[in-house]
């Protein structure tokens, strides 16, 4: 190989790997899908033990149950949004919920094998619930 060619060649490699290492959002929530149980409830709130709570995700759909009962349902989709009164707009999960009393909530979803986090603003005394994958059906 001749030696002008050398240096393209190693910025090629370099841009390469780090193209390699980029992963989109979407495709690291890819695991949502499934049924989760809530292992952990962080508040500004007096302590308790966790509730009997489950979360299931389609691609597209939640639902969420209390001792076994439906107590929210919805849509969602990966937006941009705010939290906490932030200005600055970081990617979010919309939550559109089934009923007209609740308005639309945007969660940072966080997906880390067997683990989701959904921070609804702990810095703002909403809740940051933990939860351990149960079932990957949908």
């Amino acid at each position: 190989m001749p030696r002008s060619l050398r240096p393209y060649l190693l910025s090629l490699l370099a841009s390469g790997s780090m193209l390699t290492g980029c992963e989109k959002e979407s495709d690291s929530l890819s695991g949502l899908a499934g049924t989760w149980k809530l292992t952990n409830r962080e508040c500004f709130c007096v302590p308790a033990p966790v509730p009997n709570e489950t979360a299931t995700f389609t691609n597209s759909e939640f639902s969420f149950y209390k001792e076994g009962q439906l107590s929210a349902s919805g849509t969602y989709a990966f937006t941009e949004g705010k939290t906490c009164g932030g200005s600055t707009l970081i990617p979010v999960a919309r939550l559109t919920y089934a009923t007209l009393n609740n308005p639309p909530t945007d969660v940072v979803v966080t997906v880390a094998g067997n683990t989701l986090v959904l921070d609804y603003g702990i810095a703002c005394d909403a809740p940051r619930e933990t939860y351990k994958r149960t079932s990957t059906k949908q």
